[in-house]
């Protein structure tokens, strides 16, 4: 995926600690941020950004990223 909610995501990801490049595009860095949250919030980590991983990171959902 790529657009707005992806660079809000990362923005999100970056806010909490995570690092990555924040370029609007879902790709490896990414993936691996998100599955680190996953972790972090006790969230099985499947680089999917559903609901779950939505409310942990404090975003409405708009449906799943990736």
């Amino acid at each position: 995926s790529t657009g707005d909610l992806v660079e809000e995501l990362q923005s999100t990801l970056a806010s909490k600690g995570q690092t990555l490049d924040i370029d609007a595009v879902f790709g490896p860095g990414t993936d691996r941020a998100v599955r680190a949250a996953q972790t972090e919030a006790g969230i099985g980590p499947d680089g999917v950004v559903g609901p779950a991983t939505m409310k942990e990171l404090g975003l409405k959902p708009p449906g799943q990223l990736k």
